[in-house]
């Protein structure tokens, strides 16, 4: 039993750090939709330094000028 609470601990820090975003840079495509507002509200909840969404009537993600 003890061992299998080890792997279980070591798991779950492991997906903490995953989750763990602090000082990170997101870019959210459709982050200006329905949805989109929720990816924003999570990634601010675990730390994100910065968040960029694109808008289509600046940066055509379609084209490789663009993604720059």
């Amino acid at each position: 039993m003890h061992r299998i609470l080890q792997h279980l601990h070591r798991d779950h820090l492991r997906l903490a750090q995953l989750l763990d975003l602090t000082g990170r840079v997101a870019v959210v495509s459709g982050g200006a939709g329905f949805l989109g507002s929720f990816v924003l509200e999570k990634l601010a909840e675990r730390g994100a330094a910065e968040v960029f969404v694109p808008r289509i009537d600046e940066y055509d993600l379609t084209q490789p000028e663009d993604i720059d």
